[in-house]
């Protein structure tokens, strides 16, 4: 990990700067397979506190829920028609002891956001 300076209103702080850039691809466990197929799950941004994620679909998808596995790690869930179809259920676990923040779903793409907590 490389390490960067950061300059907060208080002096400066040293923190730790995660090795992941835009667009690498995040490791991810699909626990359920629904109607809903996940084509690729990649980082969008990434600092120690908030991560935010994108998942491309092949289908237009609505966000039914997350969940916050302690073994697992966090994840969201969604599916083509709403919380009435069959959902895909996508964690992070590589992200164990995060929290979803927030999820949201536009066109093809499901936005994450995680932070530690």
């Amino acid at each position: 990990m490389a390490s960067a300076l950061r300059m907060p209103s208080q002096g400066l702080q040293l923190f730790q700067v995660m090795s992941l850039k835009q667009g690498d691809p995040i490791e991810n466990i699909i626990l359920h397979q629904g109607e809903a197929k996940v084509d690729i799950v990649y980082m969008w941004q990434e600092n120690p506190d908030v991560v935010a994620i994108g998942i491309q679909t092949e289908e237009r998808c609505v966000v039914d829920g997350s969940s916050v596995g302690d073994d697992e790690g966090p994840g969201v869930m969604f599916s083509v028609g709403g919380s009435d179809g069959d959902m895909t259920h996508v964690v992070f676990p590589q992200y164990i002891g995060w929290t979803v923040w927030s999820a949201d779903a536009s066109k093809y793409t499901i936005h994450v956001c995680l932070t530690r907590d």
